[in-house]
């Protein structure tokens, strides 16, 4: 009776605070590494070529996305001095997405397939394109293959059979040594190597429930932060605190404290607040953690703005940031980039749109992200300290 009085009650709160919701689903249609819904992919009438995933690779010189075409997810690059498109043609698969630099920028990994709606392989590419070679094979891969710092190794979320639930692979960049370091149902996030590629932080969600009104369908929720030691084997639960939603954890750079976000902490066994309303009491929204990988107490890295939720953490450890500003008399609200760096806040841009995701470069002097501007998607680059500021301008003529 307690367990269920406590989910109507969170029920009940989510609907309260609808504009978190919306704000959610903006985060997932936007992220950096959002996965292709096929009936969108093969839909003729879709005749504009929807474009995602943009990521700066590790001379500045590029950035790199994927876009959606009738036949299928495609990979190109955009040329930032001469905005010239590069698209990458693969013979094999009709379908190519989730494409990620290596940490040096030599190498480019993507999952492919031959057909819309076929399972998807990793494979590894030179960045020019050449050398193209598979690496997983019946292992069907879901968003993207990430690189260990060192460049050998590629993490991803995988199954053996369409009836299994995803889990962690890992596999080396040759194709060698493939092996599954997780086994059970929860649903797992985006992975992320420690610094010394030990070790891998992901988050995993411990319910599915339907969503609030007036949103349709069910999803994944009471989310926490884990971590799995590839030496010993042994997977570590780091947070308990049931988070509602959860983004990106990372590890700081000295391998033992790790960030992330997440809204809405729910029957809470942690240290600090119990739920979400004595969290919002103290802290706000917002949203943004940097915990010791000990204690890992439930509070904000700083409180500032409404619905403060990060978007990417630097090399250096600063945070790149989204936080809601609303107009006169509340007649507007917009989201703008904030820079959280060594204890201090800089706002980066004052665009009056809303932004929904950003990204910095390899050495934090770039910064790229995306807004929506009459409706439509749009996409921008600027130097860190918010001088230079240049839209994407990526013509559809030259996405084939």
């Amino acid at each position: 009776m307690k367990k269920a009085n406590e989910l109507k009650k969170f029920k009940d709160r989510i609907i309260q605070n609808y504009h978190i919701i919306i704000l959610s689903f903006l985060m997932i249609l936007s992220a950096l590494f959002i996965s292709c819904k096929s009936s969108e992919s093969s839909n003729p009438a879709a005749l504009k070529k929807r474009v995602v995933c943009c990521q700066i690779s590790p001379d500045n010189k590029t950035l790199m996305f994927d876009y959606y075409t009738p036949v299928g997810p495609k990979t190109a690059t955009y040329d930032v001095s001469t905005g010239k498109i590069r698209a990458y043609n693969d013979e094999v698969n009709k379908v190519n997405e989730g494409a990620m630099y290596s940490p040096d920028g030599t190498k480019i990994s993507y999952l492919g397939s031959r057909q819309i709606n076929e399972p998807l392989d990793v494979y590894i590419m030179n960045a020019d394109g050449t050398n193209r070679r598979q690496i997983t094979k019946d292992v069907q891969a879901l968003g993207a293959a990430f690189f260990s710092p060192d460049g050998k190794k590629l993490s991803f979320l995988g199954r053996k059979n369409s009836t299994d639930p995803f889990n962690l692979f890992i596999v080396d960049v040759n194709g060698s040594n493939l092996r599954q370091i997780t086994t059970d149902k929860n649903v797992k996030g985006v992975p992320d190597f420690s610094p010394d590629a030990k070790r891998i932080i992901y988050k995993r969600s411990h319910l599915r429930r339907e969503r609030a009104f007036p949103l349709k369908g069910e999803m994944d929720t009471a989310w926490d932060m884990y971590e799995f030691n590839l030496v010993t084997g042994v997977e570590k639960r780091l947070t308990n605190y049931n988070f509602y939603k959860a983004y990106n954890p990372k590890y700081m750079s000295d391998g033992k404290r790790f960030t992330f976000s997440a809204e809405c902490p729910v029957n809470s066994k942690g240290p600090g607040p119990k739920d979400y309303e004595e969290y919002e009491k103290i802290y706000g929204k917002n949203f943004i953690f940097i915990m010791d990988g000990s204690n890992n107490e439930l509070k904000p890295a700083f409180t500032y703005g409404d619905n403060s939720i990060s978007c990417y953490k630097g090399v250096d450890d600063s945070r790149l940031f989204l936080s809601e500003i609303r107009g006169k008399n509340g007649s507007k609200t917009t989201q703008e980039l904030f820079l959280y760096k060594n204890g201090k806040i800089t706002q980066l841009t004052n665009l009056n749109l809303y932004i929904v995701s950003g990204t910095l470069s390899t050495d934090n002097s770039i910064v790229n992200f995306a807004g929506y501007k009459d409706k439509e998607a749009k996409y921008w680059l600027m130097n860190i300290d918010g001088t230079g500021l240049k839209e994407v301008l990526i013509p559809q003529d030259e996405l084939k």
